[in-house]
């Protein structure tokens, strides 16, 4: 809701929302969701309830996995018993179904506006460090990426901001067809964590492969930088004992709609269950 919350209700509703799952939460959603105290004088906000009651007649389509930004052997699993869960319980989904929007894009528009956003952060020798990178062809192209989209022209921004305008436009006509998107929240579970570099410079070797450690942002991001709403929940533990989540995407302002689905899918699955290794040394 970028256009109707403030900052400090947003990052309250991204760290708690995910916790209250069910009734609680959609009541939280319609006390929080509403203007800025500038804007209140005629702008008014009504989320929409969810689109259905029953988890079998959502129209659901899945995104599970995608060359761009491969999810790892065990997390993929797990993804594909949930949804397996969900058919079994009456509903259809569509893997299939794509939002003429590839998750390439993420990385050509949806981060370069991400970095844009948190630009004004750094620090003037920062700032003057990224002018010099954002054309240094040595650099890994996530740093690259990130220096030339915080150093961005305002011209180029718009530019990126009219392919935004485009995308939203294509997710808004895939909404049309479908009531909710599950898709991933990261290509890997957790893993242990290093102080060595920093998100655009270190990797990560999952499934014996190297990968970006800027990976982990690309399907949040994905859905994030054209303003869907996403819930997440747990849906299972790996083989090493850790949790996995899956994004519940839902079309924009319907919040309600992902909130509700939410509940049901959690439901289904048998509820929240702490991981092993948060029971350690009770």
């Amino acid at each position: 809701l970028p256009e109707l919350i403030d900052l400090d209700s947003l990052l309250l509703i991204s760290t708690a929302i995910g916790h209250l799952i069910g009734g609680l939460s959609q009541l939280l959603m319609g006390v929080l969701a509403g203007p800025t105290p500038e804007r209140s004088a005629t702008w008014k906000a009504t989320l929409p309830p969810a689109r259905h009651r029953s988890l079998s007649d959502f129209r659901i389509a899945g995104w599970l996995d995608d060359a761009t930004c491969p999810v790892a052997s065990d997390v993929l699993a797990l993804l594909d018993a949930a949804v397996k869960a969900v058919e079994a319980d009456g509903a259809t989904v569509d893997r299939g179904a794509r939002p003429g929007v590839e998750l390439s894009e993420v990385w050509d528009v949806g981060l370069p506006l991400v970095s844009a956003a948190t630009s004004p952060a750094r620090e003037d020798q920062e700032y003057e460090r990224q002018v010099a990178q954002a054309d240094d062809e040595s650099l890994p192209f996530p740093t690259r990426m990130r220096a030339k989209a915080s150093t961005i022209r305002h011209r180029d921004w718009l530019a990126l901001s009219d392919r935004r305008l485009a995308h939203r436009r294509r997710w808004a006509a895939f909404f049309e067809r479908f009531d909710i998107l599950l898709c991933p929240v990261a290509f890997t579970s957790a893993f242990p964590h290093t102080h060595e570099g920093s998100l655009y410079t270190r990797t990560l070797r999952v499934d014996g492969v190297d990968r970006p450690y800027a990976d982990l942002i690309a399907w949040t991001t994905f859905i994030g930088y054209v303003y869907l709403p996403s819930t997440v929940i747990p849906v299972g533990i790996t083989p090493d004992g850790l949790p996995v989540g899956i994004q519940i995407v839902a079309p924009y302002l319907e919040d309600n709609t992902a909130l509700h689905f939410a509940s049901l899918l959690e439901s289904l699955l048998g509820g929240y269950q702490p991981p092993p290794m948060a029971l350690l040394g009770r």
